[in-house]
């Protein structure tokens, strides 16, 4: 029986020394592994920290056109608003020119009326006189 436990405790403190080696053995290449993905995590640490960059950058210069654009947007809704006022302007220029010329064709076809009928009843003066006096003329040579 002794040797029984002899064998039993020959068989325990392998075991406890293969444990040993073995826990030894898997503790360094866990080490190895967690330094290795230690190293790995680090580079996409940093890689992503420069996409975060990058992104802040844009997020930044688009900040930057909208409010560019913003007031780009005023400036042309300003000169839009000025630009309908001045035609609106034009178009009561226009309207105004219109109405003053359509009487200006009136009076002027008026007084060419005026002037024609003026015109008829000089020449028929004219001619009264004229024949009068050729009638007068021809009865002075006549007698």
């Amino acid at each position: 029986m002794e040797q029984l436990i002899y064998i039993l405790i020959t068989f325990l403190v392998g075991l406890l020394i293969g444990g040993t080696a073995i826990w030894l053995i898997l503790r360094e290449r866990i080490s190895s592994v967690m330094e290795k993905a230690k190293g790995e995590n680090q580079v996409e640490i940093a890689r992503l920290n420069e996409r975060l960059t990058a992104s802040q950058e844009d997020v930044n210069r688009l900040t930057r056109e909208k409010e560019n654009l913003a007031a780009l947007r005023e400036q042309l809704t300003a000169e839009q608003q000025r630009l309908s006022t001045k035609v609106a302007e034009l178009a009561a220029t226009l309207e105004s020119e219109r109405s003053r010329t359509l009487e200006n064709l009136q009076l002027l076809n008026n007084a060419k009326e005026q002037y024609s009928n003026h015109f008829k009843t000089l020449a028929n003066d004219i001619l009264e006189d004229k024949s009068k006096r050729f009638t007068e003329q021809n009865q002075t040579n006549l007698n």
